[in-house]
């Protein structure tokens, strides 16, 4: 499972990145990546809405060139802009973008709440390039990523697990073995960090009890 923390240029965490084979989800700042590096670019849309501002889709345009001009090399895959917890409307604000967007990077599309199988499916026959599905949206949304995960493997997808910011969160993607995750709660501390990478390496006595609830 490929984990991205945020944008950090620490060089003690980059060192502990590396050694784990980490990599970074970029926004709005660039970072020096350590050889190989895998990382990913996102939207920048659910930090708008946590701001109460509108998504500025000439902004993010003017970003993506300059991200296109920096990269040393592409991104595992960048999100389409969406809607957080837009059900249908995210989906056809992803559309929308698809055209602007298709090229030499990987797309992913976000999965929000409000969405099912058949919307996701009539989408993607319209998107070319979506080799992601990017599972966003609330708690209640995220526990049904296990499902979500068994559907897009299916279907030749890889699948991320979006902002998996707490430990019950990391629980919940090791049980349900997503292809990818991002998480700012290892940058927090290095405890934190260590944490963190046990329950993912290592998983814990608590997955127990979470298998015998999901069985």
């Amino acid at each position: 499972m490929t984990v991205y923390v945020g944008d950090t240029n620490a060089q003690k965490m980059v060192r502990r990145l590396k050694d784990m084979g980490w990599g970074r989800m970029l926004i709005f700042r660039t970072v020096d990546l350590y050889d190989g590096e895998p990382w990913s670019l996102d939207n920048g849309a659910y930090k708008a809405w946590r701001n109460g501002v509108p998504f500025d889709g000439p902004a993010f345009l003017d970003r993506l060139e300059f991200f296109r001009a920096w990269a040393p090399w592409p991104p595992d895959f960048l999100v389409l802009p969406d809607i957080h917890r837009g059900g249908v409307a995210s989906l056809v604000e992803s559309v929308s973008w698809g055209p602007r967007l298709q090229g030499d990077w990987p797309l992913a599309l976000a999965l929000q709440d409000g969405m099912d199988a058949e919307d996701v499916s009539q989408v993607l026959g319209d998107l070319d390039g979506v080799s992601t599905l990017f599972l966003g949206g609330s708690n209640a949304f995220k526990s049904k990523t296990k499902w979500w995960v068994d559907w897009g493997h299916e279907r030749g997808l890889t699948v991320h697990y979006g902002r998996c910011g707490t430990l019950p969160h990391a629980r919940n993607a090791l049980y349900s073995q997503p292809d990818s995750l991002d998480s700012a709660f290892p940058l927090w501390h290095y405890d934190r960090f260590d944490q963190f990478s046990r329950i993912l390496e290592d998983g814990d006595w608590q997955m127990e009890l979470i298998t015998r609830d999901k069985a």
